[in-house]
């Protein structure tokens, strides 16, 4: 029996009361038996009733402890047991049944000295009865020993003393017997205290195994949970990145406003129909397609409008091919790629294309009308490179648009020469800076009246590996590729260093000119501020030349431009006036200092363009500009535009463009000759 809920400090009483309750019963029973015997069993004599008296006694206190023992088996598991209330109890009762053996021992001592079966029934009986507790009463050693005591001394002390010889033999026997079972109890109870400790000991173990094992197995059952959160997650996670990768794949692959593959996918989409074409030696056909019209309607409709023009014309697209190899290339540009498709065939679609997108389209309630020139290059004929067949058939559409033709177009052999000519140049052109091919040339601009050099405009030039490439071939290449800007910066540092070292009379200034894309470049007025800084040429000795053409692009942008570069002293010129969208309204609003007439209209002068230069001369003087006359050639032309009022001339009838070293010398021999031959100059 373990008793539970008790503490550290009453758990061994507990365990010794349950021990001493358990063997009692059997001892009960001896005892009753045994003392019935020795009441009952030697009838006749005279003591009797003495010995009937003894039994009752001894009857009575046995029956109290049966009682208890009853008692304690009954409430013995009880969590509100006293075990300590319950060792005094059983120490009472055992005690006072020793006192009584120990008591009848006496008896027999003094009046059955003469019986010899009776007393020594008698002390076999009490022999017996303390090596019976010996074992009963093992778990106190103080309760046996007492009890060995209290059965044993009395007889023995009375019979090594009394006055009977036989008997005290007996009485040393009683005393070696009970020092015996004395030493006997203290080993035994040293060994159930042991077992106790060790029993304890056990069950905390046992109980601390338990509580490790409850651990682990709550520690393995959280395991598994997070293991299967973590798996869970983990699916989520892939879910989530596979729909995150799709989403990506969509925002990157696709064309927002059409939902057509955009630059990047269709290119990886034709670089595949690319490799399955050459594994089934199959034609692949591409078509750049490039509306005509398109800017005049987003510009007079707005950008709303121009959306819904380039969806519909997206939709059309579709009707001629897969969703997955049509693709918008930016702009107003589309891409068609048409497996098994070879030339014939693809001149058909690029034929029929050009027709439905040629029909009208109606959108709030407007009804307009575009059309497309496409150019078109083929797998394997033209190229087996994705990228390359793109630039084949864009070189050919742009070729085709450039002469003004509408009929779809196959790249040709031509075309290829030209355009390898051109990467070449656009190749060249990323170093001509670093490697020096670049020089500027000036041509001076003079004052028609006063006669005398009025400023000096500062020309490109660019030998590339001993051949000159002239600035109608290689300013565009420049433009396309975005090397203008840095060409542009070098170009007005050199001019404005150069023109700050010129020592000729009047000190004019330099014209640079300057394109639309350097003109809206965010960095274009840092570069500007830096050039006049580190040359350390006055603001008023730089004049900025700009086409009309900044008008058509971003009017909003040019007129907060200029008005940043005249607020630096700095004054600008319109170049090739008449040739764009000029209007008084728009050089009102630009508030440039000077206009040029383009050179076209100079050389016509027989043939009616007189009317116009008037007119223009007109919008100058009302507008408070100086107006410069280009392409003068000879001493008629100059005269005659001196005597129409123009302010400034320039051409080759006064000087073609030189280099800067050989400017002073044709500076100083112009005064001699204006000194020398007026009417020359």
């Amino acid at each position: 029996m373990i008793i539970t809920n008790r503490s550290r400090t009453t758990y061994p009483v507990a365990e010794k009361v349950a021990l001493l309750y358990t063997n009692s019963f059997n001892g009960l029973l001896v005892t009753i038996l045994v003392a019935s015997v020795l009441a009952f069993g030697f009838i006749g004599g005279e003591y009797n009733n003495a010995k009937l008296m003894w039994w009752m006694a001894l009857m009575a206190l046995s029956m109290v402890r049966l009682a208890d023992y009853f008692y304690f088996k009954l409430n013995g598991d009880s969590q509100h047991f006293n075990a300590s209330a319950a060792l005094i109890r059983f120490a009472f009762g055992i005690l006072l049944t020793a006192i009584c053996w120990g008591g009848y021992g006496v008896f027999a001592y003094f009046f059955l000295q003469n019986n010899n079966i009776e007393l020594t029934v008698t002390l076999v009986i009490l022999a017996a009865m303390v090596g019976g507790a010996a074992n009963s009463l093992a778990a106190s050693k103080t309760l046996t020993i007492c009890y060995a005591v209290a059965l044993l001394l009395p007889f023995s002390v009375c019979s090594i003393f009394g006055q009977y010889d036989h008997l005290r033999l007996l009485g040393y026997i009683g005393i070696l017997f009970g020092i015996a079972i004395a030493i006997n109890a203290f080993r035994a109870s040293s060994f159930i205290a042991d077992a106790f400790i060790f029993k304890h000991n056990n069950e905390k173990l046992n109980a601390a195994v338990a509580s490790l094992k409850r651990d682990a197995e709550q520690q393995q059952q959280e395991l598994e949970k997070t293991k299967e959160l973590v798996q869970q997650t983990q699916i989520d996670l892939e879910q989530e990145i596979e729909k995150r990768t799709e989403k990506i794949f969509q925002l990157s692959g696709v064309d927002p406003l059409t939902g057509l593959l955009n630059r990047t996918a269709f290119t990886s989409q034709v670089e595949n129909l690319v490799e399955s074409a050459a594994e089934l030696e199959h034609a692949v056909a591409l078509l750049f397609i490039d509306l005509n019209g398109f800017k005049q309607i987003n510009d007079a409709f707005g950008h709303k409008l121009g959306d819904s023009v380039l969806e519909e014309v997206a939709s059309r697209l579709s009707a001629f091919c897969q969703e997955q190899h049509l693709g918008r290339w930016g702009g107003d540009e589309f891409l068609i790629v048409l497996p098994y498709t070879d030339r014939t065939s693809a001149l058909s679609v690029a034929q029929a294309i050009e027709t439905s997108i040629h029909q009208p389209i109606t959108l709030a309630s407007n009804q307009l009308k575009l059309s497309a020139t496409i150019g078109i290059s083929l797998f394997p004929e033209h190229s087996d490179n994705a990228m390359e067949l793109i630039q084949m058939a864009d070189v050919t559409m742009y070729e085709q648009k450039r002469q003004g033709r509408i009929e779809p177009a196959v790249f040709n052999t031509d075309l290829y020469a030209r355009l390898k000519d051109q990467q070449a140049l656009k190749d060249g052109l990323v170093n001509a800076i670093e490697n020096k091919q670049l020089h500027l040339v000036y041509q001076p601009i003079v004052n028609a009246q006063k006669e005398g050099v009025w400023a000096v405009e500062a020309l490109l030039r660019w030998d590339f590996n001993g051949t000159p490439v002239g600035p109608d071939v290689f300013i565009p290449l420049a433009e396309q590729s975005g090397l203008i800007r840095e060409i542009g910066a070098w170009v007005l540092n050199r001019a404005c260093i150069d023109a700050s070292r010129w020592e000729f009379s009047g000190a004019p200034p330099v014209s640079v000119n300057v394109s639309v894309i350097q003109l809206f470049d965010d960095n274009f007025l840092d570069i500007l501020d830096r050039a006049l800084a580190s040359s350390g040429l006055p603001a008023e000795r730089l004049h900025i030349e700009i086409t009309e053409s900044v008008l058509a692009d971003n009017k909003e942008k040019a007129i907060a431009q200029i008005q940043l570069i005249k607020q630096r002293g700095v004054q600008v010129s319109i170049d090739d006036f008449g040739t764009g969208f000029s209007s008084l309204s728009q050089l009102q609003t630009l508030d440039v200092d000077h206009i040029k007439i383009d050179r076209s209209f100079v050389q016509d002068l027989s043939a009616g363009s007189e009317t116009i230069i008037r007119a223009t001369i007109f919008i100058a003087r009302e507008l408070g500009c100086d107006c410069v006359a280009e392409g003068i050639e000879t001493i008629e032309m100059a005269d005659q535009l001196r005597r129409m009022g123009v302010t400034s001339l320039q051409g080759y009838y006064y000087s073609k463009p030189i280099s800067n070293s050989a400017l002073l010398t044709w500076a100083n021999e112009f005064e001699q000759q204006k000194s020398t031959h007026p009417e020359a100059s």
